[in-house]
């Protein structure tokens, strides 16, 4: 079935000595890898440097479901960062949405609102003038709640306290690693919020938004069966004030 979509590249990874073997999250169908011939050559039609992690991509190909690789007709990039290259803190941004994205997407079908979600996140990222200090952590509710493991939002004067491994407010803090601070916890029912019915946020102090970032990667770690790790949170830490 001849097809033209959108796609979103996850991965690329050598085979043998010339090709490549790349991942894309399609609009269409989901996931589906594709195999390059000759990728590294001068005279290749589609160049190794089109398939950076995370390019927006048009595709064109022969779709065969029973397949387990697809081969291009025709592939050109409809978005081209402009600015996420050259800004030190997005780039960060953007390694750290690489491995997220990456990871969470291992196994995915056909989503047109998942793929409208990361596509219209990638291109904020890049259009931004002034960087929002918790972008990442939006982004990062944003993509529990597309997938279907959210907080649930049940914040009250009386529960207070977000339990990272119950996924919702509890009442009563003890001070272990499960319970995030009350003004940690506020801070991502504001978020919640925020997402819901776009409301203003007065930004807490870069520790309270630290401590939100840890805890929503633990909450990530043991509510979805694909993330065992992501390493490149420690490039986020310095990047707000």
């Amino acid at each position: 079935m001849l097809t033209k979509t959108k796609g979103i590249v996850l991965q690329r990874t050598k085979y043998a000595d010339t090709g490549l073997i790349i991942k894309i999250f399609t609009k269409e169908h989901g996931n589906v890898s594709f195999f390059v011939k000759n990728s590294f050559s001068k005279k290749s039609k589609f160049s190794n440097a089109l398939f950076a992690p995370l390019s927006l991509l048009e595709l064109n190909f022969d779709y065969r479901r029973k397949s387990s690789l697809q081969y291009f007709k025709e592939v050109t990039t409809y978005y081209q960062y402009s600015s996420i290259p050259f800004n030190l803190s997005k780039n960060l941004i953007f390694i750290f949405y690489t491995e997220l994205i990456s990871k969470l997407l291992y196994e995915t079908s056909e989503d047109e609102e998942l793929f409208t979600c990361i596509e219209k996140q990638l291109i904020e990222l890049d259009t931004t003038e002034v960087i929002r200090p918790d972008i990442h952590l939006i982004f990062m509710y944003e993509l529990s709640r597309k997938l279907g493991f959210e907080p649930i939002n049940n914040y009250d004067k009386d529960n207070c306290y977000f339990s990272i491994v119950n996924a919702q407010f509890a009442r009563d803090f003890i001070n272990n690693e499960d319970l995030l601070s009350k003004e940690a916890s506020y801070y991502l029912q504001q978020i919640i919020i925020f997402y819901q019915n776009q409301e203003n946020i007065t930004f807490p102090s870069k520790n309270v938004r630290n401590e939100l970032l840890q805890g929503l990667i633990k909450y990530y770690l043991i509510h979805n069966e694909h993330i065992k790790s992501i390493d490149s949170v420690a490039i986020l830490s310095n990047i707000f004030k």
